[in-house]
């Protein structure tokens, strides 16, 4: 196992400089360009429209808007109905039905020394529930496990703790992501036990953005099965630019998907890495690294049979949704979408060649431009039942314009190229952008999250709402 010093850069222009500009990237196709409008097809609107109710507000954490930095709402799979909704500046509460939302951990009381959320994707980002969090006598049993920012400086690694890095010869870097477990207060198991603490893995991010944005468990995978009890880790290129080569390094956890056992081992070591990751005895590869090739994908989910979903955000031109697979290479930064990226000019997309079979990139089922959105933001495949006409749909939507859009998941999972078609809310009956129950909030900063009936929720960073997807009232 790999336990790399910390590393990277302490700026965006150290992140990106020296040998990465200076290597004069060429582009790698003759076609003609693709931009600026790389997908002249529009996303029409499907008809299907779902009324968004509120469910809860969550407490403000600040003054000033954002009310409560709102990332992620999930459930813990124990069949309490209960949902566990994180606010980026270290709060994650737990709602009950007809309660107020209480504080189930507070991140920056058990690291007051050291928690960051100055930026836009610095702060707590995701909880995941071990799938065993309620099975009795398992070694998951009451474990579960967020991610959030942490400064550089003077913050050594703890006795054992692995900390990955992009380029280890570079002490410098902006902060380090922090994989942490924590147990539920068995006296009180209505909150987390801070004493638990105990961190699984760190990573050295070199630049302010596109961080460790999701943890997940394949809430597929069966009880005793390869895949049970597994933590996908999501990690971004770490920076904001296309000329590096951090993403398609197998030496570099950054622009991947990590996949780890996060239980800590009868020898002593934080984690241990699944003997079926494709990279694992490969020389010079981290054998945590499970895909690659990934701009800045917050989000991933499964349906049925176990296909992943993967939401990546793109540079300046394409949102893309991709299947996730062991050993996939998503071809960025050498691709976008499915256009080939000239990397010395981000602007400016071309054809894929005619060749293109021998790279082996896996391409994205479903893509939009920037003519329809800014950044993609992935959400779920939706089994509730206050919204028929969506069953068995992938939801998902664009996180600064608040719209939101839907594709049959049997189509996804057949590989696509899907259409996407664009969803209706309401709001008592009438059609609204999103945009407009918040009032004058400059983005809609869109998140989704999914109960354990299978529901989907909608979260707002403006407000600190959480709204739900019901049946349209008749007028």
């Amino acid at each position: 196992m790999p336990a790399a010093t910390a590393a990277g850069a302490s700026n965006r222009d150290r992140a990106l400089g020296g040998r990465a500009r200076r290597r004069g990237v060429p582009v790698a196709a003759a076609e003609p360009p693709a931009t600026p409008d790389p997908i002249p097809e529009r996303i029409a609107r499907s008809g299907v429209a779902v009324e968004l109710v509120d469910v809860a507000r969550i407490p403000p954490s600040s003054d000033a808007p954002p009310a409560a930095r709102l990332d992620f709402l999930t459930h813990a799979g124990d069949g309490s109905g209960r949902l566990f909704v994180v606010d980026m500046r270290g709060l994650v509460y737990v709602l009950r039905a007809g309660a107020p939302p209480a504080v189930f951990l507070d991140i920056r009381r058990a690291r007051p020394d050291h928690f960051r959320d100055d930026s836009r994707e610095k702060g707590a980002k995701t909880i995941a529930f071990h799938p065993d969090f309620a099975r009795r006598g398992a070694r998951g049993e009451g474990r579960l496990y967020t991610v959030h920012s942490e400064r550089a400086a003077d913050n050594p690694a703890e006795p054992g703790v692995v900390t990955l890095a992009a380029e280890p010869d570079r002490p410098a870097h902006d902060h380090i992501d922090v994989v942490t477990e924590w147990r539920v207060d068995p006296r009180a198991r209505e909150r987390v036990d801070p004493a638990t603490r105990r961190i699984v893995l760190r990573v050295a991010m070199p630049g302010i953005g596109h961080n460790v944005g999701q943890l997940a468990f394949d809430p597929t995978a069966p009880p005793g099965g390869d895949g049970h009890g597994l933590l996908h880790i999501g990690i971004g290129d770490g920076t904001y630019h296309p000329s590096h080569d951090f993403a398609q390094s197998l030496a570099a956890p950054l622009g991947k998907i990590l996949r780890i056992d996060p239980l800590p081992t009868q020898d002593g070591r934080p984690y241990r890495v699944p003997a079926d990751n494709p990279f694992v005895g490969r020389p010079g590869a981290l054998p945590e690294i499970w895909a690659l090739g990934l701009r800045n994908q917050q989000r991933f989910a499964w349906g049925d049979g176990g296909t992943m979903l993967i939401a990546d955000i793109g540079e300046d031109h394409v949102e893309e949704i991709n299947r996730g697979r062991a050993g996939a290479n998503y071809g960025w930064p050498l691709r976008e979408g499915r256009f080939v990226l000239d990397r010395n000019n981000p602007e400016t997309l071309y054809a894929l060649p005619g060749d293109d079979a021998r790279h082996g990139f896996d391409y994205p089922l479903a893509q939009y431009d920037h003519d329809e959105g800014r950044a993609i933001v992935g959400g779920y495949v939706y089994r509730g039942r206050h919204a028929p006409a969506l069953a068995g749909h992938y939801v998902f939507g664009d996180l600064m314009l608040g719209r939101l859009f839907h594709i049959p998941f049997a189509v996804l999972a057949r590989g696509g190229p899907a259409t996407i078609v664009e969803l209706t809310p309401t709001r008592n009956g009438r059609p609204i952008h999103l945009l407009e129950l918040l009032g004058d909030a400059p983005r809609a900063d869109l998140r989704f999250g999914r109960g354990e009936d299978g529901e989907i929720y909608v979260l707002t960073k403006y407000d600190g709402m959480i709204r739900r997807f019901a049946a349209v009232p008749r007028r």
